[in-house]
């Protein structure tokens, strides 16, 4: 199952590799594989398959197929196991939360790279954002700044910005 809104990207991805020989015997024989923990990169990926198939019960284990999935982003169904990798690279050396936020915007691995790029910050709304946003650009005395209509400039923002409701991410334009 991949992941879908609101689930949690924090923890391990898992995908469990099956042996194809033995499901056409009429066996399910396979591994779970952590791919964060049991793989440092691809070719650990490909060396516990191997694993597998060498200690398959079923003659003429050649082929595979990963028939479960942990948390892994739904990037992953278009980016094939190199993909996945590059996934991880990118979860590893980002925030656990700006990483959900930008799995759950994206649905490919570009596209994830582009919001974890554009991301801004955590707000607990929208006029938090459009609030602070005003406060950082302009020079507006504190005796007016009650007559600003914060909601409208919200809606003006977030006609480019991006706003993931599940954290309160805020992702630029990009």
């Amino acid at each position: 199952m991949l992941t879908t809104k609101g689930e949690n990207m924090n923890k391990s991805m898992s995908v469990w590799v099956g042996c194809l020989a033995s499901r056409n015997a009429g066996n399910l024989y396979g591994k779970w594989i952590d791919l964060e923990e049991d793989c440092k990169d691809i070719n650990d990926f490909y060396a516990i398959v191997e694993e597998i198939l060498k200690n398959s019960p079923a003659v003429g284990a050649e082929e595979w197929e990963i028939f479960h999935t942990k948390n892994l982003p739904i990037a992953f169904s278009k980016a094939g196991i190199e993909g996945l990798f590059k996934i991880i690279n990118i979860k590893k050396n980002c925030d656990d939360k700006v990483f959900e936020a930008a799995c759950n915007m994206g649905s490919t691995i570009n596209e994830i790279e582009s919001y974890i790029d554009s991301f801004v910050g955590f707000y607990d709304s929208k006029v938090d954002f459009a609030r602070e946003t005003i406060s950082a650009t302009e020079n507006i005395p504190d005796h007016l700044f009650f007559c600003i209509d914060f909601d409208l400039y919200a809606r003006e923002l977030f006609f480019d910005y991006t706003f993931y409701d599940e954290t309160g991410a805020v992702f630029a334009p990009f």
